[in-house]
Formats: structure tokens, C-alpha cells, sequence
């Protein structure tokens, strides 16, 4: 779908997602007990649950600030801070109001590859963590995918991706396992940015289906384990069940997170020369 000139309409249901979509990152304080890290702040609110639901607060486009759909196609609703302000209202909005009980952690800097979910601090011991951040309808478990989650995902009827990063990949420490739950959102990082609501529905429903029969069973994961052995690194890996050891040494390790860290930044560099091309020639888009 590419957006078109023309006024856009927001639906009634809607008013709560675009007001979660168009507020400050600041507004969100307010949401529960903010903690100030060297990368930024990030906001928790302990609601007594088994469950902890993360989001990130940072967008890739903070403008244009529209929202809404165009007449004649109500299923499409368009918006530029989608990703992952859709994650945010559903796990402030959305769950609560389908009596869904969770934990939530909000944070910032993930777009970045620098989630504050990294200094995220708690004696509580939770079942799974469950994150709203994902383009399309699929669901991705990151370094926490095991062939037995895999089964149960799939035998309700859910499609299993392949994800690079989210604030759940920084939250190993807590020994349990993670999701990644698509909600229907496409072209999150461009100007057409856009989600389909029925896709939204159809994911939030299979989500319940999974809460209401696993919110009471822990999913283990064990952490990677690096340690320092003749100047080797070296750790093990349960992703995809494979259970291998992946070795490189100490000054390898901090060389590819340091180029991991200047390819997305220069992503960002070239998403906002897009949008600045597209700005200037508005006129000829149709």
C-alpha cells in the first residue's frame, strides 16, 4: 500500500492507538518507575504478573505526524510510528482490556541497537517474555527458538520467522524465553507505513490463545555462557536447538559489535535521506 494525498480518518476504536502513536517518548513516564541508563531511560510497571511485555518507546521516523485511513480502504490505517508504538498500546491498551495480565517494561534506544532493555534489573522470576514488535503476522524467538517451541507455536496455528534484534534479545539474564509477535505492520521504517487491521486482530486473538493455555508454564532458557580461556570467547548457543559452541577471541568479538553498530547506523543515515527525497519531490508522488 503506498499512501496517498487526501485526508485520513480515525476510527473511534482508534483514538487510543493514535494517541499512543503521537505522544512524546517523555509522556510514558507516567506508566510506571522510570530508570535513567547511559543509553536512556526505560519505564517499568510491576502489575503482579507471571508475564513480562516489552516495548520500545524510539521511532525510526519521528515525522510526519499523521495517522488515520483513507476513504475507501478502512482496513489500512497509515502511520509513521507504528514500530513500535503498535506494541506499546497493545501491551498498555489492547491486552489489559481482554483481561491479559502482564508486566511491562518500555524502553528506549532499540532502533539503534541499543535497547535499555540491557539494564533492566528485577529479582522476579517470570514464565516467558512477549514483545509486539514485528512487521507481517509471523513470530520470531530469536537465540530463545527451540524445536519444542517451535511445535507448540505452530500446532495453534502460527507461523514462525527469522528476526536480527529486539529489546527481548538483551534479556537472556532472566532465563526464560522470548517472543517476538507480528501485528500486521508493513513498511515500518519508510513513509508508507501502514497496518492492516484485520491482520492486527487475527494476531492479538492467536496471542490470547497462547496466553490463556502457557501463562502458567515457564519456559527455560539458559543463557549464553562466555568465558575467557586461552583468549577465546566462547558460549553456548541454543538457537534453533542446535546447542553449539561458536568461538572468537575477545578483540574479534568487540570488532564485530562495533561494525554491527555502524551498519545500522548508517541505515539510519540512508532511510532519512529517503525520506528527505520523498519530501522534496511530494508533489510527484501520488
Amino acid at each position: 500500500h503506498k499512501r496517498k494525498k487526501g485526508k485520513l480518518t480515525c476510527p473511534p476504536e482508534l483514538r487510543q492507538l493514535r494517541k499512543r502513536c503521537l505522544t512524546y517518548i517523555r509522556d510514558f513516564q507516567a506508566e510506571g518507575e522510570v530508570t535513567n541508563t547511559p543509553d536512556g531511560n526505560y519505564v517499568f510497571r510491576d502489575n503482579g504478573a507471571s508475564i513480562l511485555a516489552v516495548a520500545h518507546l524510539d521511532v525510526v521516523q519521528p515525522a510526519p505526524r499523521h495517522f488515520g485511513h483513507y476513504k475507501g480502504q478502512a482496513n489500512v490505517i497509515y502511520n509513521t510510528q507504528l514500530d513500535d508504538r503498535l506494541g506499546a498500546y497493545t501491551i498498555l491498551d489492547a491486552l489489559p482490556g481482554m483481561g491479559i495480565k502482564v508486566d511491562v517494561l518500555l524502553t528506549e534506544g532499540e532502533e539503534s541497537c541499543r535497547s535499555t532493555a540491557a539494564y533492566f534489573q528485577t529479582e522476579k522470576s517470570y514464565n516467558w517474555l512477549i514483545e509486539f514488535d514485528r512487521a507481517g503476522t509471523d513470530i520470531v524467538m530469536y537465540k530463545y527458538e527451540t524445536p519444542e517451541l517451535r511445535e507448540i507455536l505452530e500446532a495453534q496455528g502460527n507461523e514462525i520467522g527469522w528476526g536480527s534484534y529486539s529489546d527481548i534479545c538483551t534479556l537472556e539474564y532472566l532465563k526464560v524465553a522470548g517472543f517476538n509477535w507480528g501485528v500486521g505492520y508493513h513498511e515500518n521504517h519508510f513513509p508508507d507505513s501502514h497496518f492492516k487491521i484485520s491482520e492486527y486482530k487475527d494476531a492479538i486473538l492467536r496471542f490470547r490463545e497462547f496466553y490463556n493455555t502457557y501463562k502458567d508454564t515457564k519456559f527455560e532458557y539458559v543463557p549464553n555462557e562466555w568465558s575467557l580461556e586461552d583468549d577465546k570467547w566462547w558460549g553456548r548457543d541454543q538457537g534453533a536447538g542446535l546447542g553449539e559452541y561458536a568461538w572468537e577471541s575477545k578483540i574479534e568479538r568487540e570488532q564485530r559489535l562495533e561494525w554491527e553498530q555502524m551498519e545500522a547506523a548508517q541505515e539510519r543515515v540512508d532511510l532519512q535521506r529517503k525520506i528527505d527525497f520523498r519530501d522534496a519531490y511530494a508533489d510527484y508522488y501520488p
